[in-house]
């Protein structure tokens, strides 16, 4: 048996080596090499936080024998899980259908009417998630619940998630890092992808609204986002890859936000460098934005 500490890497696409074939490795090969470490990447396209939270609890138990170090690349909090068998995204129709259109035409797809369709079908799962959670919105209204609570509740599930990880590696005595591809206090687009159900209809100034209010109320109110903030585990809310790989240019393409082999590679320096030191390169990032993706 190696004698090297085992990195478990866990997190979406910006960690699925598979979703990268096109280029020679993912950051957590850049942050193992420079640590000199033996690595395994559990990195899964679309995942969710409770489905990367699952993964890393089984993965340390099944390397329980092992000196290990967990690293998790946490997801968007739309994300939802249904025991491990699929995750799905909670957003728009018009909104995937028009990023899909965007992705396959960038790729020389000529995207007819039969092929419209056919991602509407490729999008059953996603619109059906969105359906249920309007619904519930709907009922909420009625029992004077606001859309910035349902916006708390959500935020704050993740949030959960994200701290007892880490309170659990360190019960565990595992060494232990982790940080967001998407800010967990996401921008106006996040309500929308509440509120996409065909019975609302929303006003940009009233999303705006319950953002701000929402975001108030989790900062104040939420016990788990006062931990996480004091965490010197977790990279911070005033940072996300998504922007950081935005921010020095280096997205596989204008319709692909996920870090190309450079991006990678500055990555895996950046997390290794958090971890050596415990600083982190500033973004100059004045509202963190929620991109959308269709495919993982």
């Amino acid at each position: 048996m190696s004698t090297k500490k085992l990195l478990i890497a866990v997190g979406d696409s910006f960690t699925d080596p598979k979703l990268y074939s096109f280029i020679p490795k993912v950051w957590p090969e850049y942050v193992a090499e420079l640590a000199d470490w033996d690595h395994i990447n559990l990195g899964k396209g679309g995942a969710s936080n409770y489905y990367i939270f699952n993964k890393a609890i089984d993965a340390i138990e099944k390397y329980s024998d092992r000196d290990i170090v967990v690293i998790a690349n946490w997801s968007d909090v739309l994300r939802i899980n249904l025991f491990d068998i699929t995750s799905g995204m909670l957003e728009g129709e018009e909104e995937l259908i028009q990023r899909f259109e965007s992705k396959v035409r960038d790729k020389g797809v000529n995207v007819t009417e039969e092929y419209v369709e056919d991602m509407r079908k490729y999008l059953t799962r996603t619109l059906q998630l969105t359906s249920v959670i309007s619904q519930c919105i709907d009922e909420s209204k009625e029992k004077d619940i606001s859309l910035s609570d349902i916006y708390f509740k959500i935020v704050e599930h993740s949030l959960r998630t994200m701290y007892l990880l880490e309170e659990y590696c360190v019960l565990r005595g595992i060494e232990f890092y982790h940080f967001s591809s998407i800010s967990p206090i996401a921008d106006e687009t996040f309500v929308g992808a509440l509120t996409s159900h065909q019975k609302y209809s929303y006003q940009i100034k009233s999303f705006s609204e319950e953002i701000e209010k929402g975001s108030t109320k989790i900062k104040n109110e939420s016990a788990w986002y006062k931990k996480l903030s004091k965490s010197k585990k977790y990279i911070g809310f005033s940072w996300d890859a998504h922007h950081y790989i935005k921010q020095h240019n280096l997205v596989v393409n204008r319709n692909d936000h996920h870090p190309n082999a450079k991006g990678h590679e500055l990555l895996g320096n950046l997390i290794h460098n958090f971890i050596t030191s415990g600083n982190v390169e500033s973004l100059n990032v004045k509202k963190f934005e929620r991109p959308i993706y269709v495919y993982d």
